[in-house]
């Protein structure tokens, strides 16, 4: 026995409206997603210019080793950075105090410059910027939003 023209036509507009509400629903939360991930990177980049600019000012190894007191002074009020510097034989030249930093880092090797590898800790997600975070000095930057 064949369907109804009224039951076929209410079929088929509830197939292609749940189809379509699908659909936008999908693009509209890779979109919210992809802002939220640029605003980490826009956070972390304001940081990282901060952090930039510190290391910008030394001259010399012995300037190199005061530098905790300048970073801290500079990251005043910055609640929600932990900034790791290390040097290029990947001893570290400032951590900041409290900060909890992961074994191993999630992906930044490799990563494009303005890539962001994220990951979770203790219910808080966390970004550290890729390898663009080199600053003109030799070492190493890392810095992680939570």
């Amino acid at each position: 026995m064949r369907k109804s023209l009224t039951l076929r036509l209410s079929l088929s507009f509830g197939i292609a409206s749940t189809a379509v509400l699908v659909a936008i629903g999908y693009l509209v939360g890779v979109t919210v997603e992809r802002h939220f991930l640029d605003l980490d990177r826009a956070g972390l980049e304001a940081r990282k210019e901060l952090v930039r600019h510190v290391f910008a000012k030394i001259r010399s190894p012995a300037e190199l080793s005061e530098v905790a007191p300048r970073l801290e002074d500079a990251l005043t009020g910055q609640m929600d950075v932990f900034v790791q510097v290390a040097g290029a034989d990947g001893k570290p030249v400032y951590l900041t105090p409290g900060a909890k930093f992961p074994a191993r880092w999630p992906s930044l090797a490799g990563a494009a410059g303005d890539e962001l590898a994220t990951w979770e800790d203790a219910g808080h997600q966390s970004a550290a910027c890729g390898p663009s975070c080199q600053p003109r000095r030799p070492a190493q930057l890392r810095s992680r939003l939570q």
